[in-house]
This record gives structure tokens, sequence and C-alpha cells, in this order.
């Protein structure tokens, strides 16, 4: 008994294109895929790469898109740079036997150019190089200016005189208040400082006596004086009470009254760094020192 045998024949793919060519056909599907195998083929490398670089045409990068650039960095750009400079050299001999130069403004720093002339040198250096550049900077000025006169004076425009002293001793008062509170070693200084000048009256100016109040004090600064009556505060005292009637006050040991009445306190200087010094300071009650008063020799209950 025969037996019979089915063959099966497989579909081939094209050696170039990879695409089906049936059952019974040759290699390729066409001879173009046939030429183009037979270039391709004693090339190195896989087919399938000579394949995709016919296919998206990677060769028109080498034989058309490179040598253009090369032609166009190597050749074109060159020969510009060239031109420009021999443009340039000719530009600077004209620029030289016309006797004109470059210079650069004071103010806005902008380039000009002007004709030299070396018997009107002085002439030559301006400010600006147009109106435009001057009025931008007259209208930064201005601005400024009345930026400056609103955080000054509160008004777009410098006010007169008796304005301004009168505005500059609100702000000054105001300033002094609030040194005050924050810093008591400044409100002991200004006190001390007032009850010099009321104590020596009218024989002591400030333009015949440079002393200071720190030379009468015999310290360095009001921190100083600050750190002294601290060290001698009795229980209940603090800078929150001091100078008010159930606080205390500072409070001169020896009385002035006696310096002013034996000594020449106005103008001898070692008189008075006894009569204010340090040594001769201590806090005292309110109501103490009202008792005490101008006496010398006092006891306290």
């Amino acid at each position: 008994m025969l037996r019979m045998y089915k063959v099966v024949m497989k579909e081939k793919n094209c050696y170039w294109c990879l695409q089906p060519v049936g059952k019974h056909r040759s290699k390729f599907c066409t001879p173009r895929c046939n030429d183009q195998y037979k270039v391709y083929e004693k090339r190195k490398g896989p087919i399938w790469m000579w394949h995709l670089y016919s296919k998206y045409k990677i060769w028109k990068i080498f034989y058309q898109y490179i040598p253009k650039i090369k032609k166009l960095f190597v050749k074109k750009i060159i020969k510009f740079f060239i031109k420009f400079k021999k443009k340039l050299k000719k530009l600077n001999d004209n620029l030289k036997y016309f006797n004109y130069r470059f210079h650069k403004t004071k103010i806005c720093g902008h380039w000009r150019l002007y004709r030299h002339d070396t018997r009107y040198e002085y002439k030559n250096t301006k400010n600006f190089c147009s109106n435009k550049c001057k009025q931008i900077h007259n209208q930064k000025i201005a601005e400024a200016k009345k930026q400056r006169n609103l955080a000054a004076w509160g008004t777009e425009h410098r006010p007169d005189e008796e304005t301004r002293k009168i505005i500059k001793n609100k702000k000054h008062a105001e300033w002094d208040k609030q040194k005050k509170i924050d810093d008591p070693a400044h409100k002991l200084i200004r006190r001390m400082r007032l009850r010099t000048k009321k104590v020596l009256g009218v024989n002591y100016r400030r333009e015949t006596r440079k002393t200071d109040v720190y030379t009468r004090l015999c310290i360095k600064d009001g921190q100083e004086l600050k750190r002294h009556l601290e060290f001698l505060w009795k229980p209940g005292m603090s800078w929150d009470n001091y100078g008010k009637q159930d606080g205390w006050v500072i409070d001169h040991i020896v009385p002035l009254k006696y310096y002013k009445n034996n000594f020449d306190l106005a103008n001898d200087i070692e008189i008075q760094k006894k009569a204010f010094g340090i040594q001769n300071l201590q806090p005292l009650w309110w109501l103490e020192n009202a008792k005490k008063s101008a006496k010398l020799n006092y006891e306290f209950e």
C-alpha cells in the first residue's frame, strides 16, 4: 500500500526587503531587490544594516549634507571674516585720516564718535551721549529726591526751614522717648546731663566748657553707671519704678549744694568730678530722698 506524503512548502521572504515572495518563487521579490542585494553583498557588515542604510537614505547625510556644511563653515564663514577684517581696517584708516575717535561718556557710560582736536581736547569729554540719556538721568534724580523728601519730611517737596525744624524736633522727641524705654543707660545719662546743666546754671556754656558728662561722672559710658546703680539696689528697686514717687531716684551722697556754696563748682573740673562722680551717687527711695533734701548729715530711719 502506497503511502502518500504531503509536502508542505513554507513561504519564503525576500533576502533584501524581507517581504514574502510566495512558495515557488526565487529568493527576491523583484529584480530591483536582486540588484540591490548584489551591490551591498560584498560590503562589510550585515545585510540588514545596509538595507536600513538604503531604505532611510542615510547616504544623503554623508554625500549631500556634510559636504554642504563643510563648505559653509570652511569656505563661506572664513571668507566673511576676512572681508569683515578688511572693512574694519579700512574704517580704522578713515577714522585716523579724518581724526575721529571713540569716547566713553562720564555719566551714562555709552560710547560716542567725535572728531578729535588737540586745541579743544577738554571739550571732547561729555557727560551724556544724547539728550535722551540726559533726560533719563534727570528723571532718576528727580524721583530719588522725591522719595528722599517723602522719607524725611512726608512731602514730595522740601519744606521751608521752620517746618523742617518742627519735624526734626518731633522726630527726635519720639526717638528719645522710645530710647529711654528700651535703654535705661540712655535715660540715666539724659537725666544726669540735665541735672548737671541745671546745677551749673548760667556759668555753664557748651561753647566754653567742652568737658562732657562722662568725664564729670568719671565713667566710660552709660552702661557703667547702670551697673553701679544695679549693684547698690535695695529690695524692690527696678528700672520699672525708677523716677516715680513710689519708686527710687538717684541721690548724691554729699549734696551738690555743699560743693556749690564752698567751691568754684562752675569752673573747677576736679570739684565737678567729686560732686557729680560715680562715687557720690547712690539709689535712694523717692520719699527718703525728699526727706534728706540738701542735708549734709542725715540719718536714715
